[in-house]
């Protein structure tokens, strides 16, 4: 059963202010056993080592009291080390941002970074507990707007302030990179920050789902990328077929060119020729035949001698 929100606003810090201890507090004691890191990378959230793509519409509890922001240093290709994480400083959100200038020379290159916990409370990734960092300025905002939700909440005295998400994303096209994904943390309902069961709600939800659903082979980010670089090699021999049998059927279509008209002076160059080439084999067929009749005269010739 749910709490009562009366009983909890007593236990809640009287502002803001007062809920660095409480909040630091939190993050201590959540521990991070089983915990993978999660990124929203090309237009999908994965999470873990394997990169495994979280269920589309699954349920995410945010821990309002793990919101952290800081800087982090990344290597880069002139420094000979990109993509390591040379550096990171985080504070908790009810901290002050830490001062740029006192941040330690590190082989790279020093960005704003925010952070997070989340829990997943439904589908096939329920129980998993993730760590989601960012550093670009979509995941800073998508941070920024949950975290003004969540204040929200807190000024309110309101019990009910862990946002549950949904992890969806957005885009924009960029006129340098061209198309950029930006995540988005859309907030569905609010849970009680104190409740250590399930809502009288999501009691009955379970009840009526009886037999859980057989869950499916999940599919890792590497064997996607396989799975679509072959249907693309296939969808391009599909398409240069196509457009070899359009070749055709233009090829076929085009119309023939048509033969050149003879001028009167060739035809009649033509004719003449014609004419004399006939005469000429007129002349040898006689010739021919002239011999014919001669021949048989000579052999009468001879026998009578």
């Amino acid at each position: 059963m749910k709490k009562s929100v009366a009983k909890v606003k007593s236990n809640l810090p009287a502002g803001i202010s007062n809920m660095a201890a409480a909040l630091q507090n939190s993050v201590d004691s959540t521990g991070t056993s089983g915990e993978a890191y999660m990124k929203c990378a090309k237009g999908e959230w994965v999470y873990g080592a394997d990169e495994t793509e979280v269920e589309e519409g699954s349920l995410w509890a945010v821990n309002p009291m793990s919101f952290e922001h800081g800087y982090v240093a990344w290597g880069s290709k002139e420094r000979g080390n990109e993509g390591v994480n040379v550096g990171e400083v985080t504070v908790p959100a009810s901290q002050p941002m830490p001062l740029e200038m006192q941040l330690p020379n590190v082989n790279g290159d020093w960005s704003k970074i925010i952070s997070m916990q989340l829990k997943c409370v439904s589908g096939e990734d329920e129980g998993q507990l993730a760590i989601y960092k960012g550093n670009s300025h979509g995941a800073r905002k998508a941070y920024a707007t949950l975290l003004e939700l969540v204040i929200e909440k807190i000024i309110d005295e309101d019990a009910e302030m862990v946002p549950l998400v949904t992890l969806e994303t957005d885009s924009y096209k960029h006129a340098t990179y061209g198309k950029i994904y930006t995540p988005i943390l859309k907030v569905v309902k609010w849970a009680d920050i104190s409740a250590t069961e399930l809502s009288e709600d999501e009691e009955e939800d379970e009840e009526e789902e009886e037999k859980p659903a057989p869950k499916k082979t999940r599919e890792s980010a590497a064997a996607k990328k396989k799975r679509l670089a072959a249907e693309a090699a296939e969808a391009d021999e599909d398409e240069e077929d196509e457009e070899e049998d359009e070749e055709d059927e233009e090829e076929a279509l085009k119309p023939k060119p048509k033969p050149k008209r003879e001028s009167d002076a060739a035809k009649k160059k033509r004719l003449a020729a014609e004419a004399a080439n006939q005469e000429d084999e007129d002349e040898d067929e006689e010739e021919d035949e002239d011999e014919e009749e001669e021949a048989p005269v000579k052999r009468r010739r001879r026998v009578k001698s």
